[in-house]
């Protein structure tokens, strides 16, 4: 599986002989060019309204049972691969990256995008609500099908509200001006673990490149996580482990090279200390999910 494809917009859209623009919209039903149901990648989102019929969206390593009425929200270079039924109907927007939200939303709403990804990848709204998102992705199908430069910016914005309107699904509250400063570090320090972690597993390192001590860091990966900040370190580490066990089929002493374990066997004793089994139990776990 070393050739496991990455789905760029840019492909799909030369596949599918259409303008390159920075988003897309399909009816569920449509012929794709990429085969979704293989285990896969994207570099853009991908929000999948689910009208009717049902689907299996296997995302990284946790299972959806998609019924009508859902959305799954992916986000770009995550593993996954989902599978419609016969009568599935719906539709698929997809999006680069610029048009998620600007910098500045994103800093505003820092408190509620902590486990963004987590809570996103699949969302059982009321059918009221379910109504709601329905209505702006119609809005943006009419804009789609007769595109201009005012539309172009239009869709932009509504792709923004149906966002907002699913992380706010998830959140029943408004956050304190401390809970967002918090939570701003907290985004901070997932950034850096996520551009490090390959040469990087301490947390005194993190915390002195946030510029808060090791105390501080671990009281706000515990608010947000209930996890110490090596937890937060270790759990990405883990699952970086498992893409290399189950996508690309690296050894275990490639692994070890690839992210900076002393030996081979400190390799198994993380492993075994994480996921309480052997490398091989591990990748033979893990290979019936996208069996």
């Amino acid at each position: 599986m070393n050739d496991l494809p990455l789905y760029t917009l840019e492909s799909y859209f030369q596949a599918a002989h259409k303008p390159c623009i920075a988003f897309n919209l399909e009816r569920l039903c449509h012929e794709s060019p990429n085969d979704e149901t293989l285990p896969h990648r994207h570099d853009y989102y991908q929000i999948v309204v689910l009208d009717k019929g049902s689907a299996v969206h296997r995302i990284e390593f946790d299972t959806y049972y998609m019924s009508a009425g859902t959305i799954s929200v992916l986000f770009p270079k995550q593993f996954h691969q989902i599978t419609f039924s016969d009568d599935a109907q719906g539709y698929v927007i997809m999006f680069c990256d610029e048009l998620f939200c600007s910098a500045v939303l994103k800093t505003e709403l820092s408190a509620y995008t902590i486990s963004l990804q987590q809570r996103l990848n699949y969302i059982c709204p009321s059918a009221d609500d379910y109504l709601s998102i329905c209505k702006v992705v119609l809005q943006i199908k009419e804009l789609y099908e007769n595109l201009s430069i005012a539309k172009k910016e239009q869709i932009k914005f509504y792709i923004k509200i149906i966002l907002l309107q699913l992380m706010e699904l998830g959140t029943d509250r408004e956050p304190s001006r401390s809970e967002t400063e918090e939570a701003t570090i907290f985004l901070q320090f997932k950034d850096l673990v996520e551009e490090q972690f390959h040469v990087c597993r301490t947390v005194q390192n993190y915390a002195g490149q946030l510029g808060i001590t090791t105390k501080k860091l671990n009281s706000i990966c515990n608010q947000y996580t209930g996890e110490t900040a090596l937890a937060v370190i270790h759990e990405r580490t883990l699952l970086e482990i498992k893409r290399l066990l189950v996508f690309f089929d690296y050894s275990i002493k490639e692994i070890a090279f690839d992210l900076g374990f002393d030996s081979q066997s400190a390799l198994n004793k993380f492993i075994a200390s994480k996921a309480n089994c052997t490398p091989s139990e591990l990748k033979y776990q893990l290979a019936h999910i996208y069996k």
